[in-house]
């Protein structure tokens, strides 16, 4: 099982509990964290198979649509960093709401 696997199974359990509502939000902030990353990482993964694949298909001499693979990769990239810059906000805004309920 994988890390964000394994963190998103520890929040959920915290979210079971009761009278720990602090602890609670916090958690939800954390998976909301997690989901991202989680997402980011298969678009990553996406993305580095869709080149790879453009990368091959030119060695076997197959033709490779640079600018609509071009394209393709810019409008990812983006995603991944419109992506990166909410995964920062909703960590800064976890550490944040952790700090200032002195969670830990």
């Amino acid at each position: 099982m994988a890390l964000i696997d394994r963190a998103l199974v520890q929040y959920r359990k915290v979210m079971a509990l009761s009278g720990v509502d602090k602890y609670k939000t916090y958690a939800s902030m954390q998976m909301e964290a997690v989901l991202k990353a989680q997402e980011g990482l298969a678009i990553a993964r996406d993305l580095a198979a869709f080149a790879l694949g453009s990368v091959e298909s030119a060695k076997a001499g197959k033709p490779v649509d640079l600018t609509g693979s071009l394209k393709t990769l810019s409008s990812t990239v983006n995603k991944l960093d419109e992506l990166e810059r909410q995964l920062d906000k909703t960590k800064r805004e976890a550490k944040v709401y952790a700090t200032d309920n002195k969670l830990f």
